[in-house]
């Protein structure tokens, strides 16, 4: 099977508002970039995995991407997430592929288990959804053939997603990860990632940084 990973990725300077009360816009890109690359660095290592395709409007995204062996698709105009990974989509569908693995920038913490896990549920499902660790998010989604169903990010993207499967009667499996379902975007998931154990994970060792001059700041 011929699986191509899609990784999403905003402007970085505009990522991650939601840390902006405890980290500046320079550490914000910093963790963005670092968490980008263990993803792709994740990917490029899974012999589950024949093409990584980044999608973004940053130029300095594609710079990471191309460092990082990864093929890299600029959105022309600003469309929103779901339009870019559909663009994306349609591209894997070009190239080939037979399936699409989409996953978020900001799962630093994936593992080459994940995405096996991910990549052998297609022998047997349509669809794969491994959500957050609120349920609220779809962090990683394998879907076969790669347009099988439209894909609905957003706040409540999990049970969406699970919704539009199960209405086309598409066999589907949720898959609960811990690695996989820690998205950083607020200051405790930036707590998680600093308190993880996952060796050679350039995001882990900026978390703790960070967090230690947050706490060397303070009165």
């Amino acid at each position: 099977m011929k699986l191509h990973a899609v990784v999403p990725v905003k402007l970085l300077a505009s990522s991650k508002s939601r840390l902006s009360r405890i980290l500046g816009p320079e550490d914000r890109e910093r963790l963005m970039i670092a968490m980008l690359s263990d993803v792709l660095k994740a990917l490029r290592g899974s012999s589950c995995i024949e093409i990584i395709l980044v999608v973004s409007r940053d130029e300095k995204v594609g710079r990471v991407a191309s460092e990082l062996g990864a093929l890299f698709l600029r959105e022309p105009k600003p469309e929103g997430l779901n339009i870019a990974i559909k663009m994306a989509i349609v591209k894997c569908l070009e190239l080939g592929a037979d399936g699409v693995l989409i996953i978020h920038a900001d799962v630093p913490l994936v593992r080459e288990d994940d995405l096996r896990a991910m990549s052998r549920g297609l022998d047997g499902h349509e669809v794969v959804i491994a959500p957050s660790l609120d349920l609220e998010g779809t962090n990683a989604l394998a879907l076969m053939p790669p347009d099988v169903m439209p894909i609905s990010y957003g706040p409540g993207s999990f049970y969406r997603h699970l919704e539009m499967a199960l209405e086309r009667q598409l066999s589907t499996l949720v898959l609960f990860s811990r690695s996989l379902a820690l998205d950083v975007d607020r200051p405790e998931d930036l707590a998680l990632l600093a308190m993880s154990k996952a060796r050679g994970r350039a995001s882990v060792l900026l978390a703790r940084e960070l967090l230690r001059t947050i706490g060397s700041s303070r009165p």
